[in-house]
């Protein structure tokens, strides 16, 4: 009996590891094994982590599909144990095949928090020298001889949008890249709405443009970068950047935009084409790994992890920005995005004082209106208070 035990127990040790082991390779083989070994949702049977159901949560998400329409997924984390995971809903927003919790949607702007991970594994890492220094350092072309890797991180570049520019430039039947965006900008007369670090302006332009200097750096596209520095390495199975040239995987939602009669799906169009500021496809289970491995110091140092957490303009109260994060404001320790893209939204909260993750992806975008994110944040607040 004991003998049997032991089998067992040697059995259900190798084979994780050795699973791994077939999914990485190249260089990345003992390292990015043990990294991944390390995670607490397993290769293996990731699903069967999620057979915890909050009974309150599960009728507020019913409700909410029932009667007002939400369809999306839903998980809500505390210390990376899952307190509740659902998937309301349908991939192609109506009807069809059902939602389920490893489903992939555009991360539309959450997609940011993966960029600035990226740059900052490139600074960890010592390709970036100094994140004050100027882009220019790194890609002699960019236009902008003032902005540096910070202004640009943290939203204070003062650089114009790049969507007004393409859409009076470009050519709508070709796919606008990121090298694309970078000539349209080098050969445009509009001026910057401000000097580099002289006022906040949230910007898409900003974090493209990083995600260009990753390629610069790296000498890989943006999405085999980041498959294999952060998708593999943090265990996110089902992640993708997208490659508007390649066919979706199965496993993805569609997005819809409400009508006056029911909802649109939203096809492609050239701004997909440019990536960082958007264009990453992920699910809630792959984004509590992502969770788990920053706050493990798999991805980027714990450090740096904390630098990214830093409001990036010291006299904004509200509305703040670090490297790739929101805050609500400077004092409590909640850290977050949200994301609207061409019929996606996303919400990713990060309570780092109580360990807590709240994570909502839609394909459907007109959630704002019925419901929002933050509402989850609360239950855990006025369960605290009952508890005293």
């Amino acid at each position: 009996m004991k003998r049997r035990a032991y089998i067992i127990l040697l059995v259900c040790t190798i084979l994780p590891i050795w699973a791994q082991f077939q999914f990485v390779s190249g260089k990345e083989t003992l390292a990015t094994a043990y990294s991944l070994n390390a995670s607490r949702i397993a290769f293996a049977a990731p699903e069967k982590l999620l057979v915890h159901t909050d009974s309150q949560l599960e009728q507020r998400f019913q409700y909410l599909k029932n009667r007002m329409g939400f369809n999306g997924t839903v998980l809500v984390a505390e210390g990376h144990e899952i307190i509740h995971a659902g998937a309301y809903g349908y991939k192609q927003g109506s009807g069809g095949e059902a939602l389920d919790l490893h489903t992939t949607f555009q991360l539309a702007s959450v997609s940011k928090v993966i960029t600035a991970t990226a740059v900052l594994q490139l600074y960890d890492a010592g390709d970036i020298r100094d994140l004050h220094d100027p882009i220019q350092a790194y890609m002699p072309d960019f236009p902008y001889p003032d902005v540096t890797i910070h202004h640009m991180l943290i939203h204070r570049s003062g650089i114009p949008r790049y969507m007004p520019i393409a859409e009076a430039r470009w050519n709508p039947e070709n796919m606008l890249s990121n090298e694309d965006m970078l000539q349209l900008m080098a050969t445009d007369s509009q001026q910057p709405y401000f000097s580099a670090g002289g006022g906040f302006n949230y910007l898409n332009t900003n974090y493209a443009f990083l995600a260009l200097l990753v390629e610069r750096l790296s000498g890989q596209s943006f999405g085999n970068y980041v498959k294999e520095h952060i998708f593999i390495p943090a265990g996110m199975k089902n992640s993708f950047v997208l490659d508007p040239a390649k066919e979706l995987p199965r496993n993805v939602a569609i997005g819809h935009s409400r009508m006056r009669r029911g909802y649109r799906q939203i096809p492609f169009d050239m701004l997909d084409g440019v990536v960082g500021d958007k264009g990453i496809f992920s699910n809630v289970i792959d984004l509590l790994r992502f969770d788990m491995a920053l706050d493990e110091g798999r991805l980027i140092s714990l450090d740096t992890r904390e630098s990214a957490f830093c409001p990036g303009s010291p006299n904004r109260l509200y509305s703040n920005y670090g490297y790739g994060w929101r805050m609500r404001k400077q004092v409590d320790q909640v850290v977050y995005h949200f994301g609207w893209w061409r019929g996606y939204r996303s919400a990713y909260i990060k309570d780092i004082t109580h360990g807590r993750t709240i994570i909502v992806l839609s394909n459907r975008d007109n959630m704002r209106r019925y419901f929002s994110p933050w509402e989850l944040m609360c239950d855990f607040y006025e369960g605290e208070e009952d508890a005293d």
